[in-house]
């Protein structure tokens, strides 16, 4: 299942659903939005590196969450 913007996934991550976790990192500065990493008292999250690609305008992360 893919789901998408901060507020999904920090549903699913709190409980508890949430596997593996992808970003794509683009140097653009928008200014306004909701931010994924804003604590959510959850506490610690531990994310393992899982895949990185480099693009000519992105770099590509997933993540496994650790449970």
């Amino acid at each position: 299942m893919l789901v998408h913007g901060a507020s999904a996934a920090q549903a699913l991550l709190a409980a508890g659903q949430l596997d593996e976790l992808e970003l794509h990192l683009v140097p653009v500065l928008l200014g306004d939005g909701r931010r994924l990493f804003e604590p959510t008292g959850l506490g610690h999250v531990e994310l393992e590196l899982v895949r990185r690609l480099e693009g000519n305008n992105a770099t590509h992360l997933r993540y496994r969450i650790v449970h």
